[in-house]
């Protein structure tokens, strides 16, 4: 017989369990996924959406590192330092890759189903209607 691990989590049925990350994440980027997967419900992310949690949590880890060296040397030799353009792509990644995964707020909003639209009669659909006997309304 196998020996229990003290790791080992028994969910109770009907219990979702909570992503967790895969061994080759490691130092801040594994605390950022474990910061997100805990911030939601437990069966609000999927195992397919391992790959872009990681990317995402990565993707934060290297803005917060960019942003940092920004705050300290903005400019450099007259110019905008090289870490504003890393800045920017980590944000534009950060942007994405929340959207695709619903963290961003105006994901979250619930809307109303749209409603269908009915294309227009044509002439002879309207014709056809007009000229029916058997279901009309008095006038």
């Amino acid at each position: 017989m196998p020996r229990k691990s003290s790791l080992d989590v028994v969910f109770p049925a009907g219990q979702a369990s909570r992503l967790s990350p895969p061994a080759d994440l490691t130092g801040p980027a594994r605390a950022m996924f474990l910061d997100i997967v805990s911030s939601v419900r437990a069966d609000f992310f999927q195992p397919a959406h391992r790959p872009l949690l990681v990317a995402y949590a990565s993707a934060l880890v290297e803005e917060r590192v960019a942003a940092g060296e920004l705050e300290a040397n903005y400019i450099v030799d007259g110019k905008a330092s090289p870490w504003l353009a890393i800045w920017q792509a980590r944000m534009r990644a950060v942007t994405t890759l929340a959207r695709a995964l619903r963290l961003s707020p105006a994901s979250q909003c619930i809307t109303a189903p749209k409603e269908e639209t009915l294309p227009p009669l044509s002439y002879y659909e309207r014709q056809a209607l007009e000229h029916r006997h058997g279901d009309l309304e008095p006038h």
